[in-house]
């Protein structure tokens, strides 16, 4: 087989190289694909146009390149990882914009030739949803750079006399729980929380909690840290905590993970698969059960009954790049050496169908982003 090309496609590309997000799913995958010696092409959503130059295009995330690529006349395979939250695929929960969305997304996977989950409990929510064949669906995590999150060479002693120190790294939304977190750590003595954020939509909301708690200093609103600054506070603290009401795979964890710490979460998504017995698990939304669970984790910690050293060695094998590569290069080849054409080829279009498609082109033409433009999707449900 010829030298192998593969577009990596992602939102994080549109934007200038300086000012792109610390390392994310579609620039880890990028480089360490490069790294295996494969031709890569990295483009953003607004600037993805299907070119028989590549052999597999790789989209991320629901956006033009995807509307793109589901229609496209080229001999590409058309991989797709949506990133979706299992969570947000009910759409009775979620309203008429969602449900334009989860049908645009099932256009979308009907003409991919694989479509990547990062958990098992999101390959069968989307399996159901999209009415997918599972011999499509592959289950690869993402893969996080070992290089820059490992454990520190001697963890902090956690003493009887010294506050245990937790870590958030999220957003401050609604759907990440801190306001629940906020108060777990008012039942918990001798602790203090550090925040890392970007998004800091709630932050005003959560330092006037944080008042009316008497958290006093023991909650640091830090806000934005560079890949090298957090992976520093990995090091420097005792635990990691996560207690959002929804998730997919967060990265977060397996970087915590990855740097050696105990995780307590919540129990959504593909968090159990991703802790294992290496974390405590509590119900979101559940104060108590939080609280109960951080405690145990301290008493733990204090007894230096947590192996850091497994933590990170488990982390590797599920979580590390090299692992997250090698899988989708298995996948690439399999498409390519399977001699099919391009799923997209083989999909029958009828008259109400035709529409559809047409509809797929021109509302991707005209997209910004990976963001849909929703006005655009109820006219793409209502033509399929």
């Amino acid at each position: 087989m010829s030298e192998l090309h593969v577009c990596v496609v992602g939102g994080t590309f549109d934007r200038p190289e300086d000012s792109r997000r610390r390392s994310t799913p579609e620039t880890v995958l990028a480089e360490g694909l490069a790294a295996r010696g494969v031709h890569v092409t990295t483009v953003g959503h607004r600037s993805f146009v299907p070119s028989e130059s590549y052999q597999v295009v790789h989209v991320h995330h629901l956006g033009r390149a995807a509307l793109s690529m589901a229609t496209a006349a080229t001999g590409a395979r058309f991989v797709y990882t949506a990133h979706h939250d299992p969570a947000l695929l009910d759409p009775a929960r979620h309203g008429d914009r969602l449900r334009a969305r989860i049908r645009a997304t099932q256009m979308i996977a009907a003409r991919a030739d694989a479509v990547v989950t990062l958990s098992a409990i999101e390959r069968e929510t989307l399996r159901l949803h999209l009415d997918c064949s599972p011999a499509k669906m592959h289950v690869i995590p993402n893969g996080i750079p070992a290089q820059i999150f490992f454990p520190a060479d001697q963890h902090p002693v956690l003493g009887p006399t010294r506050r245990a120190r937790l870590l958030y790294v999220g957003q401050l939304i609604e759907l990440k729980g801190v306001d629940v977190l906020l108060r777990a750590l008012a039942q918990v003595q001798d602790v203090e929380l550090l925040l890392v954020y970007q998004d800091a939509t709630l932050e005003t909301t959560f330092r006037a909690l944080a008042a009316d708690l008497n958290l006093g200093d023991r909650v640091q609103f830090l806000g934005i840290r560079s890949a090298a600054q957090l992976a520093d506070l990995y090091r420097q603290v005792d635990l990691f905590v996560l207690p959002s009401r929804s998730e997919a795979l967060p990265s977060v964890i397996s970087e915590a993970m990855l740097s050696g710490l105990p995780v307590v979460a919540s129990a959504v998504g593909g968090i159990p698969e991703q802790v294992g017995e290496y974390g405590r698990l509590v119900p979101p939304d559940d104060v108590d059960r939080l609280a109960t669970a951080l405690r145990s984790t301290i008493l733990d910690l204090r007894a230096n009954r947590i192996d850091h050293a497994a933590i990170h060695t488990a982390a590797v094998q599920r979580f590390g790049v090299a692992t997250m590569v090698e899988r989708h290069l298995a996948l690439y080849r399999g498409l390519l050496a399977a001699g099919e054409p391009p799923a997209r080829h083989r999909v029958r279009y009828g008259p109400a169908n035709a529409a559809a498609r047409l509809a797929l082109r021109t509302v991707g033409d005209r997209l910004t982003g990976r963001g849909l433009l929703e006005r655009d999707l109820p006219r793409l449900v209502g033509m399929s």
